[in-house]
């Protein structure tokens, strides 16, 4: 009898317990109890009760609070030594509400925390620090700048630049990226990938803004004068579809074409005579071409080997 009365009094107890728990949790906060969960730094329980208070009664202090306290989590997050998965819920949690998603500074502090735990990540040499980039940068909505800055971020640790294009697209697709399409390695990466997709597909990639592409010409008509056949082709399809092309690119790629390449034939030897031969009507071009190859060393020795003499004398 003495054990069944100590069983019901602990039944009642847990009971009791449960019911004073959920009364915690379901109890609707207003902007007084917000307001003494914010000046005791208590994120958990504010942030689980922020949406208590009714859209008709967020008034200018509620905004003000929220904005204190996001910020106040970015910064208590940002002093520790690693993130738990419980604090980085959370912080999905808060990121996917409208007035943080709308809060360019709480963006922007947010998305340098995501660059210091990436490289905390890579040196204390965890095998899974692409994995947690890439859910860093697609779980998140970012400024576009973070994609300069993750790129840059993974290439410093040796990332292979095939697998940093798609951080890259956010960035490299809008105007603003004209102040960063330049700077390397972020250039590097670029250039290299648009190389890679003319060669492939011979046509411009859509996710490349205008604006970017302009920050690449001299790029490009470096590349027309190679006698790297891929790389110069690429360069000139790219300046054409960009309409980026002159009247000297156009000369300037057919010479360097015919001159480097003895082989060449059919059609595409047919399109370099008629570009070359234009050039005596054309004095302009004709100068700048001149100016172009009296700054080169040699023209390459293969281009006059030719076993057929009318050729080497035609070139000659």
């Amino acid at each position: 009898m003495r054990y069944y009365k100590q069983f019901l009094l602990t039944l009642s107890l847990c009971f009791n317990l449960s019911i004073a728990h959920a009364s915690t949790r379901d109890r609707i906060y207003n902007m007084a109890d917000l307001e003494v969960l914010a000046a005791e730094k208590n994120f958990y329980e504010f942030f689980n009760h922020a949406l208590d208070v009714v859209p008709s009664e967020r008034k200018e202090s509620y905004k003000n609070l929220m904005d204190e306290m996001g910020v106040a989590y970015l910064s208590y997050l940002a002093g520790r030594f690693s993130i738990e998965e419980q604090e980085r819920k959370l912080l999905l949690k808060i990121s996917k509400w409208p007035i943080f998603m709308g809060n360019e500074f709480f963006i922007k502090k947010r998305d340098f925390l995501f660059i210091k735990e990436i490289k905390h990540c890579f040196e204390a040499k965890n095998k899974q620090c692409v994995t947690l980039a890439e859910q860093l940068f697609n779980d998140y909505e970012h400024d576009a700048i973070f994609s300069f800055d993750i790129v840059n971020t993974l290439y410093t640790y040796k990332v292979p630049q095939q697998q940093l294009w798609s951080f890259a697209i956010p960035l490299v697709s809008k105007p603003i990226s004209e102040f960063y399409c330049s700077k390397e390695p972020f250039k590097n990466i670029i250039l290299n990938r648009l190389y890679q997709e003319m060669d492939s597909k011979q046509e411009l990639s859509t996710q490349v803004h205008p604006d970017c592409l302009k920050q690449f010409q001299s790029d490009f008509r470096v590349a027309l004068k190679a006698s790297d056949n891929r790389n110069r082709i690429a360069a000139y399809l790219l300046l054409k579809q960009a309409k980026l092309a002159k009247d000297h690119d156009i000369s300037t790629y057919h010479f360097f074409s015919f001159t480097n390449n003895p082989d060449l034939k059919g059609q595409l030897l047919d399109d370099t005579l008629k570009q070359l031969k234009g050039l005596s009507l054309k004095y302009e071009q004709r100068d700048e071409l001149l100016k172009t190859l009296s700054k080169l060393d040699f023209l390459p020795g293969r281009f006059f080997e030719s076993p057929e003499s009318s050729k080497s004398q035609s070139r000659v």
